[in-house]
C-alpha cells in the first residue's frame, strides 16, 4: 500500500504491492479506523503507522499472514524496504499493562527472535499502555531509527 503513487515504482515492489495476499481473518469487526491508505484499522495507533509509512511512500501491508513453524501471526504491518527490498515486521503492542497481553506479546517476540527476526534488524516493535499512549512522533521516530 502506498499513499503517493506518483512516483515510477520498481517493478518488485509494484508486484508485491498489488497481488492479493492473505490477511488476519480474526475479529474483523474491531477493524474500525479508516486510514487515508484505504486500510481499516484496529486502533488509533496503528491510524498513526499506517498514515507515517504512506507520508514517506513506504511499501507495506497490514496484518499479512507470517508463518513460522507451526505458528501463524499476523504482523500490525509487513513492509519491503524500499531500496534493500527488505521485508521487516512492525508489531505495535498496545496493551503493555494488560499481565495477559504483555506475557503473550513476550512470548510472540521470543519466536520472532528464535527465527531471525530481531528489533532494531527487521522488526520494529513500538508500545504503549493507558499511561503512556503512543503518538504519531513516536512512529515517526520508530522509522528513522530503522533507516526508513
Amino acid at each position: 500500500m502506498l499513499l503517493n503513487t506518483n512516483k515510477t515504482l520498481d517493478p518488485q515492489i509494484e508486484e508485491w504491492i498489488n497481488e492479493d495476499y492473505p490477511t488476519n481473518p480474526y475479529y474483523r469487526e474491531q477493524l474500525t479506523y479508516n486510514c487515508p491508505s484505504g486500510n481499516m484499522v484496529r486502533s488509533k495507533s496503528e491510524t498513526f503507522i499506517d498514515i507515517v509509512l504512506c507520508q514517506k511512500n513506504i511499501p507495506f501491508r497490514y496484518e499479512y499472514e507470517l508463518k513460522i513453524g507451526n505458528n501463524t501471526f499476523y504482523p500490525d504491518f509487513t513492509i519491503m524496504h524500499p531500496i534493500s527490498k527488505e521485508i521487516i515486521y512492525w508489531e505495535h503492542l498496545g496493551k503493555m499493562d494488560n499481565p495477559e497481553y504483555f506475557r503473550k506479546a513476550l512470548a510472540k517476540i521470543k519466536v520472532y527472535h528464535d527465527n531471525g527476526i530481531f528489533a532494531g534488524q527487521n522488526l520494529i516493535l513500538t508500545f504503549e499502555s493507558k499511561t503512556h499512549p503512543f503518538t504519531y512522533n513516536e512512529a515517526e521516530a520508530a522509522l528513522v531509527q530503522m533507516n526508513l
